[in-house]
């Protein structure tokens, strides 16, 4: 068996829009498939490393999701790369709370630029595909340019790419 490198992409909706709420049916579908997908990996290899940015929404809930699992599987571990380093600034309360929560557990930390910039976004994706063996990838369906760009690219470097249609 082997370690494998799992890369946690979304385009779902995050907290900050209306659109989200962590008891919508599709939501907590899309997290059911996302927890499968992982017990998958982990049923394949010795050891998974996850790669996930803790965007308010889908991907702090995917690292949360995460860190439960890795304080009963000491073969799993969380890299939570960071776009830019206030991106939790203009957070409600409750939601920054959960972000260091999840900052203060994770293995590792990889912070892709100090203040966002206009490509901030892309070099994130950049980065976790170019670190990754395979993608999981939550798809709401819209056009997103980061995300296709993603998908695309893994595809390209000849990596698996699931995804999870919300």
């Amino acid at each position: 068996m082997e370690k494998i490198t799992c890369a946690i992409l979304s385009n779902y909706p995050s907290v900050h829009t209306v659109r989200f709420s962590e008891e919508d049916p599709v939501f907590l579908s899309v997290m059911d498939r996302l927890r499968e997908a992982i017990a998958a990996l982990r049923e394949k290899a010795d050891s998974v490393h996850i790669l996930v940015s803790p965007a308010a929404g889908t991907m702090l809930c995917a690292a949360e999701y995460i860190l439960g699992l890795k304080s009963e599987d000491d073969g799993i571990s969380l890299e939570c790369v960071i776009p830019y380093e206030e991106v939790a600034k203009d957070w409600n309360e409750p939601m920054r709370e959960r972000y260091f929560a999840v900052m203060e557990h994770c293995d590792e930390e990889t912070l892709i630029d100090y203040e966002q910039e206009y490509d901030t976004d892309m070099r994130t994706a950049r980065y976790m595909i170019d670190n990754a063996d395979c993608l999981l990838v939550v798809h709401k369906g819209a056009r997103e340019d980061a995300i296709l760009a993603a998908i695309g690219s893994s595809v390209m470097q000849g990596k698996n790419c699931e995804i999870l249609r919300a």
